[in-house]
């Protein structure tokens, strides 16, 4: 069903794609043929259902991806044993993952935080705010660029639709921090523009 609503939308830019492979019939995995021909440059989804009956494990071998400049993964998984290629879309300028300070990996961070064109990096959380500030200063990992918010489940209108209110509050916060240098890598301004945060 997915693809056939897909292959409907031939100029779709934006597009959050929430739903589960299981919901895939066959071996085969449908997806990649119609996500290729959308010129997308905000896209949320489960990386799972990329990877699905898929041997790759490289999001730059997606032409999907190629287009792609706002990136949200919903998976937990990125950055606990792999980045998934993340540092080969160069397109890619605002990235949203999830990231446990248990299991996540301080040098896969490292890598993309090096990445010239990634201007904002959104980290969703299930732990308290403090344990993951402890974590990424205890690592080095204290960027500016650097937006925490809570993982509360995401409207579509956060996302990319109406106001884009998750991309535009992350880099409201960066910008914030590059005229406010006193705070540290992770104040926020007084005002609440980031949701759930």
């Amino acid at each position: 069903m997915a693809t056939e609503i897909l292959s409907l939308c031939s100029g779709t830019t934006n597009l959050a794609l929430w739903i589960a492979p299981l919901d895939f019939p066959g071996t085969t995995n449908p997806l990649p043929q119609p996500l290729k021909d959308l010129p997308l440059t905000l896209l949320s989804l489960s990386i799972s259902l990329i990877f699905h009956y898929t041997p790759l494990v490289s999001l730059s071998a997606f032409k999907t991806f190629s287009t792609t400049s706002h990136l949200e993964i919903l998976n937990g998984l990125v950055l606990w044993s792999s980045t998934v290629c993340l540092e080969y879309l160069h397109g890619l300028t605002h990235l949203c993952l999830h990231i446990h300070t248990w299991r996540t990996k301080p040098k896969l961070v490292v890598s993309l935080l090096t990445l010239p064109h990634l201007q904002v990096v959104v980290f969703h959380i299930s732990e308290d705010v403090k344990s993951v500030k402890t974590f990424l200063e205890f690592n080095s990992l204290g960027d500016s660029h650097i937006v925490l918010a809570s993982q509360a489940p995401t409207a579509w209108g956060e996302f990319g639709g109406g106001d884009m209110s998750l991309w535009k509050g992350a880099v409201q916060v960066v910008d914030w921090r590059h005229t406010n240098t006193q705070g540290g890598p992770f104040s926020v301004p007084s005002s609440n523009i980031m949701p759930h945060c």
